[in-house]
């Protein structure tokens, strides 16, 4: 694959990124992104980016499991995605802190 095409690709993933972040931030949390975060942290007893790398660790378990049988309800694609998104949130979180 030729580098103008990984941009492509690395692009495209970028806008779809966005729009995940912006639809479902909508139904998961308020107009603070990482308030979800903040509250489990909060009622646990722990920070944040603990939370939030757990989630990402979730799903990592998750794609793991994924590569190995074919999924019902969430793609591989879909996790990934998501992954992508964690990680974009544990950057927000920690520009914050």
């Amino acid at each position: 694959m030729t580098k103008e095409r990984q941009l492509k690709i690395a692009e495209k993933i970028s806008e779809h990124v966005m729009h995940i972040l912006n639809t479902k931030g909508d139904d998961y949390a308020n107009n603070d992104r990482l308030s979800n975060f903040k509250s489990v942290a909060s009622m646990i007893n722990s920070h944040p980016l603990n939370v939030c790398l757990t989630m990402i660790s979730i799903k990592i378990a998750r794609i793991v499991n994924l590569l190995e049988k074919n999924p019902h309800f969430e793609s591989l694609e879909d996790s990934i995605d998501d992954l992508i998104v964690y990680s974009y949130i544990l950057k927000m979180m920690n520009e914050e802190s």
